[in-house]
């Protein structure tokens, strides 16, 4: 059976590795939330928003694309076929399914944070702050 890129990135696998990372890139922005004095800190940082927020999904893949052997089979069988290093394959898989995971999350938070608009909702609510 011959898989594209996208069959592969929308196979459960991917969707469940996904919904992973999602959770878990959660679980770290509010520790560095608690870690650092709030959102409100987060956001004024500059290092934090354009450095290492956008790579915490990034780095969750590649841990959770190596650890985790939930990889869909036609990558399997394209590293048995070409004899690749399966860790390199899964940590790229990752990487690629956290990309994923963020870009779709963003789009998802855009769409919301129109539609809160366009209902009256204030700006803090929509944020999470109180």
């Amino acid at each position: 059976m011959e898989l594209g890129p996208l069959e592969i990135l929308y196979s459960w696998q991917s969707v469940l590795l996904a919904i992973m990372i999602t959770t878990l890139t959660h679980g770290v922005k509010a520790l560095i939330d608690v870690k650092f004095g709030g959102t409100a800190a987060r956001r004024r940082s500059k290092v934090m928003g354009k450095l290492v927020l956008p790579a915490i999904p990034l780095v969750l893949g590649a841990v959770l694309g190596m650890l985790i052997p939930l990889r869909p089979d036609v990558l399997m069988a394209y590293v048995a076929q070409h004899h690749v290093n399966p860790w390199a394959i899964g940590a790229c898989y990752g990487v690629a399914v956290g990309q994923f995971a963020d870009y779709i999350y963003q789009r998802f938070m855009n769409k919301k944070t129109q539609h809160d608009a366009a209902e009256g909702v204030p700006v803090a609510e929509q944020k999470g702050e109180n």
